[in-house]
């Protein structure tokens, strides 16, 4: 918990994928999508203390930032780590692919938009990928 763990110097705060997804399906900026937009966008996470909670957190009083946290990890939209998570340097189209594998037990994942365009596979030839996502578009 990282609430109880506050005074934990060991600890990277992170958001989880829940705390990822509520950040950006909004447009109402609140002190939590602020907050976690701000996780978002670092390059490295840092190191969970007083301090750093205060400098993170769009509120002014401590205590109001303490509750805060807690309120995120009672959703499960933030996690601590025991090592700092680092954004990938590569360029999005290097890297995709192979995280794309890791989501299938096959290594055979298709990744396509609302309209049929095929943005990133991972085991299927190039002609297939494109029919697959035009398909995929029709049934939605």
């Amino acid at each position: 918990m990282l609430a109880h763990k506050l005074k934990d110097e060991s600890l990277f705060l992170a958001p989880t994928p829940a705390g990822a997804y509520f950040s950006v399906s909004g447009a109402e900026e609140t002190p939590a999508r602020q907050f976690l937009q701000f996780l978002l966008a670092q390059k490295k996470g840092f190191k969970l203390n007083e301090e750093n909670l205060q400098k993170m957190m769009p509120v002014k009083d401590s205590g109001d930032a303490s509750a805060m946290l807690t309120h995120m990890q009672k959703l499960g939209w933030v996690q601590g780590l025991e090592r700092a998570l680092e954004a990938p340097t590569d360029r999005l189209e290097t890297i995709l692919p192979d995280i794309l594998s890791q989501l299938s037990a096959s290594s055979k994942v298709l990744l396509a938009d609302d309209q049929g365009f095929y943005i990133s596979s991972c085991g299927f030839p190039h002609e297939t990928a494109e029919e697959l996502s035009g398909l995929s578009a029709s049934l939605a």
